[in-house]
């Protein structure tokens, strides 16, 4: 019995010891986790480069941390040259495409927009459906959603709400019917992002194209001694009902991944065919279907014969001409918003073919 005794003794005493290292081995953990999760502290780390860097100046350091600072925050704290408002018009481009749609594109939601918007379409007559291009568009005036959105509602809605401010549209007879399609990227910002927002969440407009940028804030400005402005988010923007809007950005209802550099082109012309692709900044897809050729050069010998032919047309029988073909849209957001837009007005006519 001793010896069974002293046998359970000595286990009982293992069993403490492996107790006492098993808590040893967790506090050194977390204590370990602790220090590898705790937060940097700028103040330190400043002090320390400051006090221990050589060869580089206080202003200089000074510069670097600021940028790198801002660049950290980017989407939250911007940094301008002044606080001035921008020339560029509101309305970058206004056309017609395929005789029946018409196309707008902003470089920024402001206000006044909206009159302009209106005019162009009540000058051109039995239009079949809107773009409204927001790709690459920006701003910081959420009311003029509003006053947006008013083109489209003829009764009082609120829209956004801003800080302490709500965006709203009032009763109006004259409303704008027409099927819409608002075209969105990584670089639709601020204003513009909120109107595609409000658009979609209103049941008023299909958005097609990329991801957003998730950058729809209510910013103050603040001048630096250096002259420029520091422009800091100090609310979100909420869509009615308190609905949020997701920092990640807006999905859009039918995506289209386009290179940057292609689709900033085809803002500039639709129709250019692009066989390479651009900057590989989004590894986008692009158009292919169009290929551009250089038309070789006539010699002496055709021109004349083209010339004989000319001369002797007017004793020929009459002849059908081909008509020139059709240019197509090369810029994959905008040929899928037509296309779109082109089976909602093949629509009526198919359902009444089918009665």
């Amino acid at each position: 019995m001793g010896a069974a005794a002293e046998i359970e003794g000595r286990m009982m005493n293992l069993n403490r010891w492996k107790s006492l290292g098993a808590g040893l081995l967790c506090t050194c953990g977390m204590s370990w986790t602790a220090r590898a999760d705790a937060p940097v502290k700028f103040e330190e780390v400043f002090s320390l480069v400051r006090s221990n860097l050589t060869g580089v100046s206080e202003s200089d350091l000074s510069r670097a941390a600021a940028l790198g600072l801002i660049e950290k925050l980017q989407g939250k704290v911007e940094l301008t040259e002044g606080a001035s408002a921008s020339t560029s018009p509101v309305i970058a481009k206004t056309n017609i495409l395929d005789g029946s749609f018409a196309y707008v594109r902003l470089n920024r939601t402001a206000a006044g927009m909206a009159a302009p918007i209106a005019d162009f379409l009540k000058a051109n007559k039995a239009l079949k459906g809107l773009v409204l291009d927001l790709r690459f568009a920006s701003g910081d005036d959420y009311a003029a959603v509003a006053e947006a959105v008013n083109l489209f509602v003829g009764n009082e809605r609120t829209l956004l709400k801003f800080g302490e401010k709500i965006a709203k549209t009032s009763t109006r007879a004259e409303v704008i019917e027409l099927p819409l399609v608002a075209l969105i990227n990584r670089q639709t910002s601020g204003a513009s992002e909120a109107l595609a927002a409000v658009l979609h969440d209103q049941q008023l407009a299909l958005l097609i194209g990329d991801r957003s940028a998730g950058q729809v804030l209510v910013f103050d400005d603040f001048p630096l001694s250096s002259g420029q402005h520091l422009k800091i988010a100090r609310a979100k923007v909420e869509l009615a009902e308190g609905k949020s809007i997701d920092s990640k950005g807006l999905a859009p209802d039918i995506e289209v991944v386009a290179d940057e550099k292609n689709e900033r082109r085809w803002l500039e012309d639709p129709y250019i065919a692009i066989s390479k692709p651009g900057t590989p900044t989004s590894g986008g897809a692009f158009l292919t279907s169009v290929t551009n050729r250089v038309a070789r050069r006539p010699n002496a010998s055709e021109v004349a014969r083209r010339h004989r032919l000319e001369l002797d047309e007017d004793d020929r029988p009459e002849t059908i001409r081909p008509e020139p073909a059709a240019r197509i849209v090369q810029d994959a957001a905008l040929a899928r918003a037509l296309d779109f837009l082109k089976g909602l007005a093949a629509a009526p006519r198919l359902r009444q073919a089918g009665k």
